[in-house]
């Protein structure tokens, strides 16, 4: 079974088949193509602890790792993954381009996001804001697991999020102009007139379930 330690093996040891399956087979860092590949490889020998490399994680050509808990597989690392965003509300990308739009697993239960939208002569920022996540959340944790950051010429203004549900996080400025600074939602005028070359840049790490 797994968790036999480590065993120095010198010249002339015999090696048996218990060590084989432990110190040289489950406490290695087993390597697979698919997930797929893995799960049939694997089937009735798992182990909690056990270790793999997978060298396309998410279908896309993305690699990873993954240990086994006890009871399923879970995502503890991957390579950056690219995707094109969804703005479920809010935003009109029309000839805009994104800077960065990509994701990747970061520790066990966590992924890094990386968007940054630069407006284009088309694109409009019309309320509402609202970013559609390219993997599902622990809801309640992207308000505080994201930075937002709002670009007009040389000009930075700080931003929050705030969640819809598990699958969308709202894109709010904030508004100093009372006595306790609070978000207020994005328009064509706020926090600024949006135009070409402006931009909206959502940076951060999130929980998954």
């Amino acid at each position: 079974m797994a968790g036999s330690g480590y065993k120095l093996f010198n010249a002339g040891d015999i090696l048996t088949a218990g060590q084989v399956n432990t110190y040289l087979n489950e406490q290695t860092v087993m390597v697979f193509a698919t997930t797929a590949a893995r799960d049939s490889a694997l089937t009735g020998v798992l182990a909690e602890g056990m270790v793999c490399y997978i060298k396309d994680i998410t279908g896309n050509g993305t690699a990873g790792a993954c240990v086994y808990d006890g009871s399923a597989w879970k995502i503890v690392w991957s390579e950056w993954e690219t995707f094109t965003p969804t703005w479920s509300n809010g935003v009109t990308v029309g000839n805009g381009t994104y800077l960065s739009s990509r994701w990747a697993y970061v520790a066990l239960g966590q992924y890094k996001l990386e968007v940054v939208f630069e407006l284009g002569s088309t694109s409009a920022i019309t309320g509402g804001v609202e970013l559609d996540l390219p993997i599902a959340i622990d809801n309640g944790r992207a308000a505080t697991g994201l930075n937002i950051v709002l670009f007009n010429v040389n000009t930075a203004y700080t931003g929050m999020t705030g969640n819809k549900n598990a699958n969308t996080t709202y894109v709010y400025c904030v508004n100093t102009s009372g006595t306790y600074a609070v978000r207020k939602s994005l328009d064509a005028t706020i926090p600024f007139t949006w135009g070409s070359g402006d931009r909206i840049a959502v940076v951060g790490v999130l929980g998954t379930p």
